[in-house]
C-alpha cells in the first residue's frame, strides 16, 4: 500500500514537469515572418551649398523567412533572409535663404537583407506556454532606389533589435507578434548619401522539427 502511496507522490511531482518540459518549445526550426514597414524619414546629401533635402515614404511591407536552432534554457540564434518594400511620398526641398517646398516622387525604396540574429525567450504561465522575447542581429541590406528621379543602388551594413510576445499553439508550433527596428550604415547612391532606419511591425510562425 505504502509503495502505491509513494509511487502518487513521485507522480505528482515529476509528471507536472515532463509536461513543462515537453510544452517549452526547443529544436531546430523555421519561420516565417510579414508585417508593415514604416520607414523612417531621410536626409539626402545631394552635395548643393544651401540646399538641404529631405524623403518621405508611406507604409510598406515586409517578408522574412529565418532557419535557427531553439535552446531549452531560452536562447536562440537564427540565419534569416528579408525583403521590405516602401513607395517614395515625396522630397522636401528647404533653400537657404530662397524658402522650402516639395516634390511629389514615384518610385520605391526596397531593402533586401541577410541577418545573423540571436534571441532570449523567458517563457511563464501554464504549462509555459506563454514568453517575452528579445533579440537582435547583424548583416548586411542590399538597398534599391527607384523612381522617375533615377534609380541607384548599394549594399551595406544592417543591424537590428527586436522585443514582443509569444505562444507555443503546440510544442512545435508558436506565433509571435513584436516590433522591429532595423537600420543601416547610410548607404550612398551615386554620389548622394541618404540614410535608412525602419520601424517595423511583425508577426510570425515558427514551426520546430
Amino acid at each position: 500500500m505504502w509503495k502505491i502511496a509513494l509511487s502518487a507522490v513521485v507522480a505528482t511531482v515529476i509528471l507536472p514537469s515532463a509536461v513543462m518540459a515537453q510544452t517549452t518549445p526547443s529544436g531546430i526550426y523555421f519561420e516565417g515572418r510579414g508585417g508593415a514597414v514604416f520607414l523612417m524619414d531621410s536626409d539626402v546629401d545631394a552635395g548643393i551649398p544651401g540646399v538641404d533635402l529631405e524623403a518621405t515614404f508611406d507604409t510598406g511591407w515586409m517578408g522574412e523567412g529565418a532557419i535557427g536552432y531553439a535552446h531549452e534554457s531560452g536562447f536562440r540564434g537564427e540565419v534569416a533572409a528579408g525583403y521590405r518594400k516602401n513607395d517614395i511620398d515625396k522630397l522636401n526641398i528647404d533653400v537657404a535663404g530662397g524658402g522650402s517646398g516639395s516634390v511629389a516622387v514615384d518610385g520605391d525604396v526596397t531593402a533586401t537583407t541577410v541577418m545573423a540574429n540571436g534571441y532570449f525567450d523567458a517563457y511563464f504561465g501554464p504549462q509555459m506556454r506563454w514568453a517575452v522575447y528579445i533579440g537582435g542581429g547583424v548583416g548586411a541590406a542590399y538597398l534599391d532606389v527607384s523612381s522617375d528621379l533615377g534609380s541607384a543602388d548599394d549594399t551595406v551594413f544592417a543591424y537590428q533589435g527586436s522585443l514582443g510576445f509569444s505562444f507555443a499553439a503546440t510544442p512545435n508550433v508558436v506565433l509571435s507578434l513584436g516590433y522591429q527596428y532595423l537600420a543601416t550604415s547610410d548607404p550612398e547612391f551615386e554620389g548622394i548619401d541618404a540614410e535608412y532606419q525602419s520601424h517595423n511591425a511583425v508577426a510570425g510562425a515558427r514551426f520546430l522539427f
